[in-house]
C-alpha cells in the first residue's frame, strides 16, 4: 500500500496547515503592511523565516516574558491584525457573491478534496471520504485492521495536520454557502417589499421564487440549475424529477384546469390572465414565509406556502412507462392539480401524443375520455414495447368524503 498517497494532501514539500491561526492570519496581513518585501528571487522558505522572526519580534514586543506562551494573550496582541484579516475575507466573499462566483468558488474549494480522496481509491482501494468530511483522528477505522492500525501508528502527526487543514476547509466552505444562500434570499426579499400594487408586486415575485427554488434544489448537482421555470413547469418537470407542493387549493395552475368548490376553473395562458386574487393566494403565504427567513423570527405558524421540491426515491427509482400518474403540482389539501401525463413532452417520450388528444386546459374544455389515466401494462423503457394509450388526463382531481381519488 502507498501510504504517502493516503497523506499527500498534507505532506507535501513545505506545507504549513491551512487552519486559520495567527500565524498564518500575521502571514496575510505582514505581506500587506510588512516593512520588508520579500525578494523576487529569494525561495520561499527563506522569506518564511523572516515573516517568521517578525512575527515573534512582534509578540515580544507586545507580550511579558513570562506571558509569550499564552495563546489568550497573542490574541489580544494581534487583535489589530485579528480584526483586519477577517474584515478583508468577508468582503472578499461577498465581492465573489455579487459577481456571482459563489458557486464557483466553493466549487474550487471542494475539488482538491475530491481529487485526493479519489486518487487514494484508487491507488489503495480504501474510501476516505467519510474521514475527509468527518476529521476524528480517533475513528473506530484505524483499529478496524492492521493495515490502518499501521497507517495511524506512523503517521499520526500528518493526521492531526490533515484534519485541521480539513476541518478548516470544512468551514470556510459552510460559510461560502450560507453567505451565498443569504445573498440570493435577500434579492429575493428586496423584490417581496418593493412599492407596487399587488397585482404588478406578484407576477414579478412568482418567476423569481420559481429561480430561487431551482436554484436550492440543484445547488449541489454537477450539471447545474435546469432551465425549469414557471412558464414551462408543468411540460418538464418530470425530466428532472420535482413537483410542486403547496399549490392553494382552488386556484388553476399555468394551462391547467383545476376543480373548485364553484365548478371548474378555467386554466390560464399566460401569467399576466391571472387574477389579482389568485396571486395572492399564490405568492400571499410564500412572501410571509420569506420575511419569517429573512427577520429569523416566527411570525406566522402553521402556514403553507407554495415550494418546489424533489421527487420521493421510490418514485425516482421508476421507469419512464410508470410515471404517467405521478404528480408534478400538488395543492394545500392533497389534491393533485398536475400530472406528469400533462406533459406533451411526455407522451412523445413514450409514443402516445396524436395531436387529436391534445387539451385546451385553459379553454375548460376536456378529452372525451378523461374519466381516468390508463396506466401502461409495462414498466420497460424500450420503445419498442406495445404500451396502452394514454389520454391526457384533463382537469385535476379531487378527493371525495371516503378519501379515494376522483376525477
Amino acid at each position: 500500500m502507498k501510504k504517502e498517497c493516503v497523506y499527500a494532501y498534507s505532506v507535501e514539500s513545505g506545507h504549513n496547515t491551512r487552519s486559520v491561526t495567527n500565524w498564518n492570519i500575521w502571514q496575510q496581513w505582514y505581506a500587506v503592511h510588512g516593512e520588508q518585501k520579500k525578494p523576487t528571487n529569494m525561495p520561499v522558505s527563506e522569506w518564511t523565516v523572516v515573516v517568521r522572526n517578525e512575527f515573534d519580534a512582534f509578540l515580544h514586543s507586545k507580550l511579558a516574558k513570562d506571558n509569550f506562551d499564552n495563546p489568550e494573550a497573542h490574541e489580544e496582541a494581534l487583535e489589530e491584525q485579528i480584526t483586519w484579516f477577517w474584515q478583508h475575507h468577508d468582503t472578499f466573499i461577498e465581492q465573489s457573491i455579487a459577481k456571482g462566483n459563489g458557486t464557483k468558488m466553493v466549487t474550487k474549494i471542494l475539488r482538491p478534496i475530491v481529487q485526493m480522496a479519489n486518487r487514494v481509491y484508487r491507488e489503495t482501494g480504501f474510501h476516505i471520504g467519510g474521514y475527509a468530511w468527518h476529521p476524528d483522528v480517533g475513528a473506530s477505522i484505524f483499529v478496524g485492521t492492521k493495515t490502518l492500525e499501521k497507517v495511524k501508528s506512523t503517521n499520526g502527526t500528518q493526521m492531526l495536520a490533515q484534519a485541521n487543514d480539513i476541518g478548516s476547509c470544512r468551514f470556510s466552505v459552510a460559510k461560502l454557502v450560507e453567505r451565498k444562500v443569504e445573498a440570493e434570499l435577500a434579492e429575493l426579499y428586496r423584490h417581496c417589499i418593493v412599492k407596487k400594487e399587488s397585482r404588478d408586486r406578484h407576477r414579478a415575485i412568482l418567476p423569481r421564487v420559481f429561480a430561487y427554488d431551482m436554484n436550492r434544489v440543484f445547488e449541489n448537482e454537477e450539471g447545474g440549475v435546469p432551465k425549469l421555470t414557471f412558464s414551462n413547469f408543468v411540460e418538464c418537470a418530470w425530466k428532472h424529477q420535482v413537483r410542486v407542493k403547496n399549490w392553494p387549493a382552488g386556484v388553476p395552475f399555468l394551462n391547467i384546469g383545476v376543480m373548485s368548490k364553484k365548478g371548474y376553473m378555467a386554466g390560464v395562458d399566460m401569467l399576466n390572465k391571472y387574477k389579482a386574487g389568485d396571486l395572492n393566494k399564490i405568492c400571499g403565504p410564500r412572501i410571509q414565509q420569506i420575511e419569517e427567513a429573512v427577520s429569523g423570527e416566527d411570525i406566522h405558524n402553521n402556514l403553507l406556502y407554495f415550494e418546489i421540491e424533489r421527487w420521493t426515491d421510490e418514485e425516482r427509482k421508476l421507469g419512464v412507462h410508470q410515471l404517467s400518474t405521478i404528480p408534478v403540482v400538488s395543492d394545500t389539501e392533497n389534491n393533485t392539480v398536475a400530472f406528469v401525463a400533462h406533459s406533451s413532452s411526455y407522451r412523445i417520450r413514450v409514443g402516445d401524443a396524436e395531436p387529436e388528444h391534445a387539451v385546451e386546459h385553459d379553454a375548460g374544455t376536456t378529452t372525451k375520455d378523461s374519466g381516468a389515466l390508463a396506466l401502461f401494462a409495462s414498466d420497460s423503457d424500450d420503445d419498442d414495447t406495445p404500451q396502452q394509450h394514454i389520454d391526457d388526463p384533463g382537469p385535476s382531481r379531487r378527493s371525495n368524503d371516503q378519501g379515494r381519488s376522483a376525477w
